[in-house]
């Protein structure tokens, strides 16, 4: 049997899909800081959540060219007065290069994209490195020398999918180095899911617009 809409209908079948899945698609997703307020018990890793997204905090040691290998065994998480460290035999708290090159690697339950990062205990002779983490190996996209900042933001990047992804480590690079980090800004950055519904809408345009050309034709 076959099956007829009529045109006005078939107008607003098709308006009524590519409306719903521009809608999906476009819509704009919030930036969410993460504090880290408090301080709690040292511990491998620690996870905090904010806005709808978690992340877990691993903290380790890296050596080796890049990208490095990381030692989790290594280090501690140190959380105090919301501010965010490594802590590990003979070692300070800080996000440090003594007795190895500390990191810490942020691990989000979702694909964001990093806004800023903040920092304090910092001087002018403090320098670290960001990058991707997958599994154990830290690709160091950047090394940020003589830090006097306390906030960077994404703009250091480029291009600025680099900032994208759901697992970055930040880490000190040499002996000197030593911070440590109170906030994290991110946005999330949706799945392209809704690509099949936008993909129908536009389809039953198409199709749409070549049943009437048919008719007309006919």
């Amino acid at each position: 049997m076959k099956i007829t809409f009529p045109k006005k209908l078939s107008s607003f079948f098709a308006s009524l899909a590519l409306a719903a899945a521009v809608t999906t698609v476009g819509g704009a997703a919030n930036a969410v800081t993460f504090g880290f307020g408090g301080s709690s018990p040292d511990s491998h890793s620690k996870f905090f959540t904010s806005g709808g997204i978690g992340v877990t905090v691993t903290a380790g040691t890296f050596i080796g060219p890049n990208p490095s290998s990381i030692n989790y065994a290594t280090r501690r998480v140190d959380h105090r007065n919301g501010r965010l460290g490594a802590d590990g035999f003979f070692d300070g708290g800080q996000v440090d290069g003594s007795l190895g090159n500390d990191v810490l690697v942020f691990t989000f339950d979702q694909n964001v994209r990093i806004d800023s990062i903040s920092f304090t205990s910092v001087d002018g002779d403090d320098d670290f490195a960001f990058g991707a983490v997958a599994g154990n190996l830290f690709n160091r996209f950047v090394n940020f020398q003589d830090v006097e900042d306390i906030v960077f933001t994404a703009d250091f990047l480029s291009p600025a999918s680099l900032s994208v992804g759901n697992s970055f480590g930040i880490g000190a690079i040499g002996s000197l180095d030593d911070f440590k980090i109170t906030a994290l800004t991110v946005t999330a950055v949706p799945v392209p899911a809704a690509l099949p519904l936008l993909a129908g809408g536009i389809g039953f345009l198409g199709f749409a617009g070549w049943r009437r050309k048919r008719s007309a034709a006919a």
